[in-house]
């Protein structure tokens, strides 16, 4: 299994459209937004080398000091095969 995290949503938010649109929006939004752009691209690089998977967007885990934290309403969000 592999575990991503991304850090800088909102600063990418921003740099793409702008630091005013990027304060209208919520961090959770920010964050949805790029999860899956990079959801997305990962899907179409894997696919391209031929391997054959599934990914998941999962909410409510977070891994913090090599331990792995589960928040009250752990959920899939969504999940791709490739």
């Amino acid at each position: 299994m592999i575990c991503l995290t991304i850090t800088n949503s909102s600063e990418l938010i921003a740099s793409k459209v702008g630091q005013f649109l990027e304060k209208l929006t919520p961090e959770s939004i920010d964050q949805s937004f790029v999860e899956k752009k990079v959801l997305e691209q990962i899907l179409e690089s894997l696919s391209k080398e031929g391997l054959e998977g599934k990914i998941s967007l999962v909410k409510g885990i977070e891994i913090e000091q090599e331990e792995i934290v589960f928040h009250k309403g752990v959920s899939v969000i969504e999940q791709m095969e490739f």
